[in-house]
Formats: C-alpha cells, sequence, structure tokens
C-alpha cells in the first residue's frame, strides 16, 4: 500500500516455506529478540516477487 495515495498493488511471485537452516533461524532468532511472548515460529516464508500489478 502507499500510504500517500493509499492505492494497493497485487504481487505475484514464488514462494517457499523454509523450516530448517540458516536463514530459518535468523528468523526464529529475530522473533525471540523481539520480546513480544510470540512462539517459535515453525516456519520462515521466502518470497521471490516477480510482478506488481498496481
Amino acid at each position: 500500500m502507499d500510504r500517500e495515495t493509499k492505492k494497493l498493488a497485487r504481487l505475484k511471485g514464488k514462494v517457499e516455506v523454509i523450516r530448517e537452516g540458516k536463514l530459518y533461524e535468523k528468523i526464529a532468532k529475530q522473533v525471540e529478540e523481539m520480546k513480544r511472548g510470540f512462539p517459535k515460529p515453525k516456519a520462515a516464508i521466502k518470497i521471490k516477487i516477480t510482478e506488481v500489478i498496481s
């Protein structure tokens, strides 16, 4: 969403669900450091945007 114009865009792309490895551990650590009581994430989601439709 463009905050100035309040216009939305549709995003298309590839999604990858990551349940282990460096990226998952990095995201899990960031969630823990937020100290908001969230449980450890079950996965990290990696999105590669291939198209923006406005």
